[in-house]
């Protein structure tokens, strides 16, 4: 773990940076080694507030150095002692946080909040851990608690904006930028994420103003050149972008595996000896011979994977199938460069085939029920029993949220919904009941010449499913249109494909029902020839 800042807030809780707080009451500890608290770093009797105050005090210095088990040892022994102490109480919450036990966080900073309710610190971190567990509510919640005490909080403001950004509530996310920025002027975090709430609307001059302050304070921000690039990009301004991009690749280079601001961790599943041998050599190898659990397919080994492995905040992880080569005629190296382009705030991006399929089906859930009979009853009753009741049959999905066979990479706040979701669906299709969704959740489904187990499909439509019901989520997608994937019934009509995209992404951003209405026309003057061809409606027989 990266050794914290003297300059850092003090995870205390007081919203002041920790050299102007605990730092002034504490000795910071000589360099070297430091071993595991002793006797003197934990008092035997705990009784009186000094002793309380000086154990807090070394318990902070191993918190701040990045020794996270010594801290907690000693957050633990003042509760042993006083229960109630707010101060440990919020500290270990902190620590949960940082060791990704979100739940455990958030009861441990809730104690601390009903000991001492009137500490913006500590709503403001609580807001921090609703973020990480995709409570969007909650995290807002939090964040006006902590400024109602505080309204100069500018860590807060910053926080809040991000959240109201990610709900696409942008205007409001800019008003607290602006606010915070009014606050703390040259906070090169917050510059950047303005400009890039401003640029999502369009106002590419005022989001270069942004990123460029930030650069003129801290010349070495590559996140900010990035950026800059990225508006440079959607301005034509292609000698400017790609100047942006090499200074941001000097400060930061791409290494093997490694984008922009983040790592990559795309995998592709193998599940025999000549999948092995297919695999692009660019991705992470996925393990998957055992296949114990066949009936799955995909699912079982991105199951174990999520459940398995702790994931980076900032990261972007894949898990793709042997065929992905050949559905997209993508290399590795091809996802890696375009994930590139995508700025800080993109939470999934989409490398989906068959976007004349995509085009023409008001929904993939529509498409399935037409390559699969019986599939919208099966995905509506197994939806409906783990409380999600949107009727299925109003969905209206473009390329900028459907995706076939999971060929999407997202950062973990994404793949944490999207696992929630399958593991819901999951506990059906394995519990012990006998209801009526687990029945058609097990049920066979056609599949080319042989048989699939319903459940397969609908798992591979949660991420549309997630991407069609939650605003929050910024998405970019390849070139839908460059990709292999024509269906040979719509291979004559792929200009009309392409305007029931466009016209369904305009009804989608303007909410004007004439562009819903046009699609429906577009798609029924296909249907009509379709039909005095004597072709059936076009399917997909593929996964």
């Amino acid at each position: 773990m990266e050794k914290s800042s003297r300059n850092d807030p003090c995870p205390c809780g007081s919203g002041k940076k920790y050299m102007q707080c605990c730092a002034q009451q504490a000795e910071a500890p000589a360099s070297g080694d430091h071993p595991a608290p002793t006797a003197s770093d934990i008092p035997k009797t705990l009784q009186s507030a000094l002793e309380h105050h000086k154990a807090l005090q070394s318990a902070l210095e191993h918190h701040h150095a990045g020794r996270l088990s010594q801290a907690k040892a000693i957050y633990q022994q003042i509760l042993q002692a006083k229960p109630n102490h707010h101060k440990a109480l919020h500290l270990l919450g902190v620590i949960a946080n940082q060791e990704g036990e979100y739940d455990r966080a958030v009861e441990l900073i809730n104690r601390a909040i009903q000991a001492s309710p009137s500490k913006p610190g500590y709503h403001y971190n609580l807001g921090c851990v609703y973020n990480a567990l995709n409570k969007p509510d909650e995290a807002i919640a939090c964040y006006r608690k902590a400024l109602a005490i505080r309204p100069d909080y500018a860590d807060a403001l910053n926080n809040l904006g991000n959240t109201l950004k990610d709900q696409g509530k942008v205007d409001e996310a800019i008003v607290c930028y602006r606010k915070a920025l009014a606050i703390k002027p040259d906070d090169v975090t917050t510059l950047n994420n303005l400009g890039i709430a401003l640029k999502s609307q369009g106002k590419l001059d005022e989001a270069i103003a942004c990123y460029r302050k930030a650069l003129a304070i801290k010349p070495d921000y590559a996140e900010a050149y990035n950026n800059l690039g990225a508006a440079f990009t959607e301005q034509g301004k292609s000698y400017e972008a790609i100047a942006c991009y090499q200074k941001a690749l000097v400060i930061r280079p791409v290494i093997k595996g490694q984008p922009l601001m983040a790592q990559f961790h795309i995998h592709q599943i193998y599940y025999s000896e000549q999948t092995q041998h297919e695999l692009d050599p660019g991705f992470i190898p996925l393990n998957n011979l055992a296949n114990e659990r066949p009936d799955w397919r995909e699912y079982w080994p991105i199951r174990n994977y999520l459940l398995n492995n702790k994931l980076a905040e900032d990261d972007y992880y894949g898990f793709f199938s042997p065929k992905f080569g050949q559905k997209t005629n993508l290399s590795a190296e091809q996802v890696k460069d375009f994930i590139n382009t995508c700025d800080d705030g993109t939470d999934v991006v989409i490398f989906s085939p068959w976007w004349d399929l995509q085009s023409f089906f008001s929904n993939l859930f529509e498409q399935g029920e037409s390559a699969h009979p019986g599939f919208y009853n099966v995905a509506q009753t197994s939806l409906s029993e783990i409380g999600e009741t949107i009727d299925l049959t109003t969905l209206l999905m473009d390329s900028r949220n459907s995706i076939f066979c999971n060929f999407f990479v997202a950062k973990p706040k994404f793949w944490k919904v999207w696992l929630d979701l399958n593991e819901k669906l999951f506990m059906v299709a394995e519990g012990r009941g006998s209801s009526n969704a687990k029945r058609l959740l097990n049920s066979d489904a056609l599949y080319g010449n042989g048989k699939v187990h319903f459940k397969v499909f609908v798992m591979e439509r949660i991420a549309s499913y997630i991407l069609a019901t939650q605003s929050q989520w910024r998405t970019r997608t390849y070139n839908p249109y460059s990709l292999f994937g024509y269906t040979p019934q719509l291979h004559d009509f792929l200009l009309e494909c392409l305007l029931c995209d466009a016209l369904k992404i305009a009804y989608s951003t303007s909410g004007f029902a004439q562009y819903k209405a046009v699609y429906f026309h577009v798609r029924q003057k296909i249907i009509k020839a379709l039909n005095e061809q004597k072709h059936t409606h076009p399917t997909l027989t593929r996964k």
